[in-house]
């Protein structure tokens, strides 16, 4: 489940609120697939890294795999900015994926 107005404020960045890393992971039982939140798919370019400011990747095995995925969401508040698209309408409710 995820609720839309958390991704949006995670993307915003203004007086109030300083941008957040946006990483998607599956959980393993999805079988490292899912659907994600159309938000998400905005600022996700699959298979062009380079031209997407969310990091999606497979769930980790270990904290040592985890970490750069860490590290590549919160350097992209900087290096990627320019490749925000926060411009969806904010959902009325929550949804389910």
């Amino acid at each position: 489940m995820f609720i839309d107005w958390e991704l949006s404020s995670t993307l915003r960045d203004d007086s109030a609120n300083r941008r957040s890393g946006l990483l998607a992971m599956p959980l393993p039982s999805r079988e490292n697939s899912a659907r994600l939140p159309d938000r998400v798919r905005d600022n996700w370019a699959e298979g062009d890294s380079a031209a997407s400011y969310a990091e999606y990747r497979s769930y980790p095995t270990s904290k040592s795999a985890l970490r750069p995925a860490i590290e590549d969401a919160f350097q992209a508040r900087t290096t990627k900015s320019d490749k925000v698209d926060n411009s969806r309408e904010l959902r009325r409710s929550n949804s389910s994926c």
